[in-house]
């Protein structure tokens, strides 16, 4: 008889709960995830690792600190366990001041560590989930007590929560070592040319994130829009865009929006919280994650179905030979239209040059009726245009055009 895979997971957070002075706007639950049969070699291997680096008997982030060369070497040889992790990012600063998750501690930890284990439990497996502790003993029992009942309405498989201390369950080490490594990445205070290396060496093991909340810029209501406004009111309707059908399609049912979702979730975070280069993301790794979250589609259907369904709907996703990336700002949207340009006018110029080589042999337009439409769009291209994308083609970029094709 089948029996689903055991996964323990260590739960630990960077930053505070609460919007509190001189603390970081971030707050960082990580989870570590380690197979039932792999768990005795990590915990050795970690033991291994706090004595060669000559840690005591606790890795801990704070005790590394800004020594950025000393972490990222610690961190190179956390890689070489067999663990997975994800992570859930809160910006505090977005939260609404009514909202109980913007004035009580408790109901926002609660619902975070609850959003927590809700992406944790997309995995078809039976967990052991432990928590770092924290709070008062009153205080773990209420929330322990929320999320097994709370369980339930999101996860079919057995699952158990306990709270420990990082000594007895040494594996909560590894999540503390990888959120505190996270703020060096995304906090404004501590980001630095270090931030680059730490997201490299911490991304192949990273199989989640999630941000929240996304939160919704005010808008201007008067048109046309101001000059002076224009860079700020396209970047707050175009993330508002993005952040609304993250919003409207979370627990959608539809398996093509759950991998719309899951997509434009990974782009979202990317442009918001990634260096430039980083932002750009390509599809053989979103189909990726995808596969990873038991959804199979194809190259094809993904290009059409996915990223083209995002741009039906007003979503503006740039694309490049480094990838694909979610347009905020006029210099996305210009990179997208260079992108379309390079696919569009060498079709509309082989398309020209079919309709004059019919036109000159029997007199006879190939593009007349249902077609003519096609006839008055090439009318207007210009010689110069053609002989851009025909005579003097940008290899590089007639490159991704191939490959967007196939």
């Amino acid at each position: 008889m089948f029996q689903s895979p055991v996964f323990h997971v260590f739960i630990d957070e960077s930053g505070s709960v609460m919007a509190e002075k001189g603390q970081s706007n971030l707050y960082i639950c990580t989870a570590v995830i380690v197979s039932d049969e792999h768990k005795q070699d990590v915990i050795k291997g970690l033991a291994e690792i706090v004595q060669k680096h000559r840690l005591g008997t606790v890795l801990k982030s704070s005790q590394v600190g800004a020594n950025v060369s000393r972490r990222i070497e610690i961190l190179k040889d956390l890689m070489s366990l067999d663990f997975t992790y994800l992570f859930l990012m809160t910006d505090k600063n977005k939260f609404s001041p009514d909202s109980p998750l913007g004035k009580y501690k408790k109901s926002r930890y609660k619902f975070l560590h609850r959003k927590l284990n809700q992406i944790i439990a997309e995995k078809s497996c039976n967990l052991n989930i432990v928590i770092d502790q924290y709070g008062s003993q009153e205080f773990q029992d209420e929330c322990l007590e929320y999320f097994q009942k709370d369980s339930c309405d999101f996860f079919a498989g057995e699952i158990s929560t306990s709270y420990a201390d990082d000594q007895v369950e040494s594996l909560l080490q590894i999540a503390d070592f990888i959120g505190g490594s996270l703020m060096y990445c995304f906090d404004k205070t501590r980001k630095g040319e270090h931030s680059d290396k730490i997201r490299k060496i911490l991304q192949p093991k990273e199989v989640g994130c999630e941000f929240f909340p996304r939160g919704i810029y005010p808008t201007l209501a008067v048109r046309p829009i101001p000059s002076t406004e224009i860079e700020e009111q396209i970047y707050r309707h175009l993330y508002n865009k993005a952040a609304s059908f993250l919003d409207k399609t979370e627990d959608s049912t539809n398996p093509e929006e759950q991998m719309q979702f899951q997509t434009l979730n990974r782009l979202f975070i990317a442009r918001n919280y990634e260096e430039p280069a980083d932002q750009w993301i390509f599809s053989e790794d979103l189909r990726r994650d995808l596969t990873e979250q038991n959804f199979e589609i194809s190259k094809r259907a993904f290009t059409v179905k996915i990223i083209g369904g995002l741009r039906y709907k007003g979503i503006i996703i740039a694309g490049s030979p480094s990838g694909y990336k979610l347009a905020l700002n006029l210099d996305d949207i210009t990179n997208y239209l260079a992108h379309d340009s390079n696919i569009v006018f060498p079709m509309l110029s082989k398309l020209k040059l079919a309709r004059d080589e019919i036109m000159s042999l029997a007199g006879y337009n190939i593009l007349a009726g249902e077609y003519q439409n096609f006839d008055a769009i090439l009318t207007q291209l210009s010689a110069e245009q053609i002989r851009q994308y025909v005579e003097e083609p940008d290899v590089e970029k007639m490159e991704m055009i191939k490959d967007d094709e196939e």
